[in-house]
């Protein structure tokens, strides 16, 4: 059971600090910046760290994880994107 950051420092001890990871043994193919939303959530960061850095590893993918804390209320506005070819 995992119950803390440490926990989960501990189980995954290829992770940089700042949550990034390359392969050792190969060249990744793809680099993935995955961001968490995070409030006021202490217990549930753990647990989906513990699953996320394994899935991501498997997968051979150099990554780095971003946890993003909102600190207020935030009204988010729809904002029209126009894509040119």
């Amino acid at each position: 059971m995992v119950r803390s950051l440490v926990d989960v420092k501990f189980l995954n001890p290829d992770v940089e600090r700042g949550g990034h990871f390359r392969p050792a043994h190969c060249a990744a193919r793809s680099r993935v910046a995955v961001v968490v939303p995070y409030r006021d959530r202490k217990e549930h960061l753990p647990v989906l760290l513990k699953y996320l850095h394994p899935l991501l590893q498997r997968q051979q993918l150099e990554y780095r994880i971003f946890v993003v804390e909102q600190v207020s209320p935030v009204i988010l506005v729809q904002i029209p994107v126009n894509f040119v070819n």
